[in-house]
């Protein structure tokens, strides 16, 4: 099961007895960049981002430059 959004999050399970409801949080760690390839470049140049906790999955990882969202088009995790 994957949880997306905000946290604390809170889950409530229905039975015929009773309900409980408890909650989960999730402290992930930050990403860290180790290296951001080239360094300069025009629209367009393809960048190279590497480092540590970062997700697997391309879709969950957010990147913009000043401001504007670029897409993630690979991950690799290592």
């Amino acid at each position: 099961m994957q949880f997306l959004g905000e946290n604390p999050r809170t889950v409530t399970l229905d039975n015929q007895t009773n309900t409980t409801t408890f909650s989960i949080e999730c402290a992930l760690p930050a990403p860290q960049i180790s290296s951001v390839t080239p360094q300069s470049g025009s629209v367009g140049t393809q960048v190279t981002i590497a480092g540590e906790n970062f997700s697997a999955t391309a879709s969950e990882n957010i990147i913009t430059f000043n401001g504007t969202e670029a897409p993630v088009n690979q991950c690799q995790y290592n």
